[in-house]
């Protein structure tokens, strides 16, 4: 037999076995893989290559241990002197998965990247390549790769699958859907893929179709809270408040300590004025996390309507500290300071709630609200236009506009009249 791997390559290896691995110890890693008889007239450095190449074959990794020396076995193999190049295939394909699923995304890069160059028609390694490019963040590098793969097997759900995700990773969800779609039609009872789906439509704005898909995911796996989350989630959104409540409810069965649940369903009761359920569910969602700042807001709103200001007070605090861009924590803050005629600071936090976005028109209103508090007419007509400018058809808006140049005018009539008063005839 021919020596497969060069001293070098075997020594190396041999102080890998040194730290406690016989030949047939290291055999023994490839679990289920049956060891090979090596031929008496093979020598040591021939006897460690293929112990070498049987340890990386068996993939173990069952512990972090068994991981790492599974990559030395792989290294081995790849660093030998003109191993066969289906050896040095499998080695390499071997290690990078090993390093992606450690998280090593640029190692694994690597590898799949030498596998390519040996086989530039190899698509599993393309696919792979993509989903490392795409957990590293280069999302528009992973399509490309995607779409190798793609040309070279068409209806491979894996890689349409993780195209998808890319374009979704890129915020392209029209063609994420597309190739969501196409999956779905080779995988019609996947899931997680009607979840997918769902979530892109959510996000280019198409809240019925994602219902459809959320709906479609619970008939398939019916326990399982996070499409009861979701949906209910878009119920809450199109003010279909009892269909929202069933779903979230069923969510917080099946899952009690999901954070989004709780806090979607403390905003239900919330809209639906039952404040001390709000505040409940509200509380187990702030328990479980401490870091949302929409729980917060939202508590510290339920909080408000119950004319508890100190307390609400607090929670838009922390709402604010928790996100600095949040602006309708700000809005929200500035509602409590007018409460307490403490105009000066609500007219800050609108301020700032507008800086933040400008097109907010509560924001705009509740600013024009405490300007016409103060007596500053001039201030209040200019956020008023403004706000009707952003939303033509308020109501609301429209009558503090009128009031607003009414007051005006009285001023500038009472103006006048003292002006008139002390010319000198």
């Amino acid at each position: 037999m021919p020596l497969r791997g060069n001293r070098t390559a075997a020594q190396g290896f041999a102080t890998w076995i040194s730290r406690g691995f016989a030949i047939a110890g290291v055999a023994a890693i490839a679990a289920c893989a049956p060891a090979k008889p090596v031929p008496p007239e093979a020598d040591q450095a021939d006897a460690l290559y293929h112990a070498a190449q049987e340890a990386c074959a068996s993939g173990n990794h069952s512990g972090a241990t068994q991981r790492d020396q599974t990559i030395e076995a792989c290294t081995t193999v790849i660093e030998s002197s003109n191993p066969p190049v289906a050896d040095l295939v499998e080695a390499l394909k071997m290690r990078a998965g090993l390093y992606y699923a450690d998280g090593k995304y640029d190692e694994a890069i690597h590898d799949y990247g030498e596998v390519i160059r040996i086989d530039p028609r190899d698509a599993v390694a393309l696919r792979s390549l993509g989903d490392a490019n795409r957990h590293k963040g280069k999302c528009d590098v992973a399509v490309s790769d995607y779409d190798r793969a793609i040309r070279l097997t068409p209806k491979s759900a894996d890689a349409l699958d993780g195209r998808g995700d890319a374009f979704v990773c890129l915020q392209d969800y029209t063609k994420a859907i597309s190739d969501y779609d196409q999956v779905i039609l080779l995988e019609p009872r996947r899931a997680d893929l009607y979840m997918k789906r769902g979530n892109a439509s959510v996000r280019s704005g198409e809240a019925n179709k994602a219902i459809e898909d959320f709906s479609q995911a619970i008939l398939l796996r019916p326990h399982d809270g996070a499409a009861y989350t979701a949906r209910g989630g878009l119920y809450l959104g199109q003010a279909q408040y009892d269909l929202a409540l069933q779903d979230l409810d069923n969510a917080v069965r099946l899952d009690p300590k999901s954070a989004e649940a709780l806090y979607r369903r403390g905003v239900v009761h919330l809209s639906q004025q039952d404040y001390d359920a709000a505040i409940q569910d509200l509380d187990r969602a702030i328990q479980l996390t401490q870091k949302s700042a929409s729980a917060f807001d939202a508590r510290g709103t339920a909080y408000m309507r119950t004319s508890d200001y100190d307390k609400a007070t607090q929670d838009y605090d922390r709402a604010i500290r928790l996100s600095p861009a949040f602006a309708a924590a700000y809005e929200h803050r500035a509602n409590i300071y007018s409460q307490k005629g403490d105009y000066e600071r609500a007219i800050q936090d609108d301020t700032q709630a507008i800086r933040i976005d400008p097109h907010l028109t509560s924001a705009i209103i509740s600013r024009g609200n405490a300007y016409l508090n103060r007596g500053e007419y001039d201030l209040a007509i200019q956020d008023y236009d403004r706000a009707v400018q952003l939303d033509p058809g308020n109501a609301q808006v429209l009558q503090e506009l009128r009031e607003a140049r009414l007051e005006k005018a009285k001023q500038d009539s009472a103006r006048t009249i003292s002006i008139e008063k002390n010319v000198p005839e």
